[in-house]
C-alpha cells in the first residue's frame, strides 16, 4: 500500500510541474491541435478516414514526445546533478520515482488526447465508436511503456544536456518521418514497409488504427526491460 501511496503523491507532484512549464503544455495541448488543423486543411479533402489517420499519427507523436524526451529529459537533469547516483543507492525509490514520472506524463496525455479528439469532433465531424477509444488508450499505453524505456535508458547514458538534446531530438526525427505517421507511405511504397516494422512507433500506430498488434513492439520492449537492467547494474557499480 506504501508503495502505490509512493507513486500517487509523486505523481501529483510531477503534474504540478508539468502544469507550470509553459512550453510542456503547449507541445502537450495546443501543437497538436495546430497540426491537425494544418494537415487535414491541406491533404484532408473533407475525408474521415484521412482524418483519422493523421489523428491517430499525432497522438502517437505528442506519446513519444511525452515520454521518451520528456522522460529522458529529466533523467539527464538527475545525471548533471548528481541525484541520480544517490537514487541508485536507493534501488526502490528510484522505481518509484520513475514510475510516478511515467504516470504523470500518461495521465497529461490522456487529458491531451482528450481535447484533441474533442476538438476532431467539433471541427471535423469525426465519429468515435467505443472501439476506436479503446484502441487509442492501449496505442498510449503501449507507446508510453516502450518509449519510457527508452528515454529512461538513454538519459543513464547521456551525460549532458547538450548530448540529450542531439540524440533525443535525432532519434524522434526518425521515429516520425520513417514512419506511417502523418500519410501512408508504407503502402505507397512496399519497400519502405519492410522498413517500417523495424520503427518502434509502427505498433503503437497498428493499434491505434485496428491493423493488428506487431510483435517486433513487444521484442522492443523485452530488449529495452532487458537493457534497463544491465545498465542498472552498471551504473550502480560504475557511479
Amino acid at each position: 500500500m506504501k508503495i502505490f501511496t509512493a507513486i500517487f503523491y509523486g505523481m501529483l507532484c510531477e503534474m504540478r510541474c508539468f502544469m507550470r512549464v509553459k512550453k510542456a503544455f503547449f507541445f502537450s495541448f495546443i501543437f497538436p491541435i495546430f497540426l491537425y488543423l494544418v494537415f487535414v486543411l491541406i491533404w484532408g479533402n473533407g475525408s474521415p478516414e484521412y482524418s483519422y489517420f493523421l489523428l491517430t499519427g499525432i497522438i502517437a507523436i505528442t506519446t513519444v514526445s511525452n515520454s521518451m524526451m520528456a522522460i529522458g529529459d529529466v533523467i539527464v537533469k538527475y545525471t548533471e546533478n548528481g541525484l541520480l547516483r544517490e537514487f541508485k543507492t536507493m534501488t526502490y525509490n528510484f522505481n518509484y520515482h520513475v514510475a510516478s514520472l511515467v504516470m504523470s506524463r500518461l495521465v497529461m496525455l490522456l487529458a491531451a488526447t482528450a481535447v484533441l479528439l474533442a476538438f476532431a469532433v467539433l471541427f471535423n465531424h469525426l465519429s468515435f465508436t467505443i472501439s476506436d477509444l479503446c484502441r487509442i488508450v492501449c496505442g498510449i499505453f503501449f507507446g508510453m511503456i516502450l518509449f519510457s524505456l527508452i528515454g529512461v535508458l538513454l538519459g543513464e547514458f547521456v551525460e549532458s544536456k547538450k548530448s540529450d538534446n542531439t540524440v533525443m531530438n535525432f532519434l524522434f526525427y526518425i521515429f516520425i518521418f520513417v514512419s506511417d505517421a502523418f500519410y501512408p507511405a508504407s503502402t505507397m511504397n512496399p519497400v519502405l514497409g519492410y522498413i517500417f516494422v523495424f520503427n518502434p512507433i509502427t505498433p503503437m500506430l497498428n493499434i491505434m488504427r485496428g491493423i493488428g498488434f506487431y510483435w517486433p513492439g513487444v521484442i522492443w520492449i523485452v530488449a529495452l526491460a532487458m537493457a534497463q537492467i544491465i545498465g542498472f547494474k552498471y551504473l550502480r557499480l560504475k557511479r
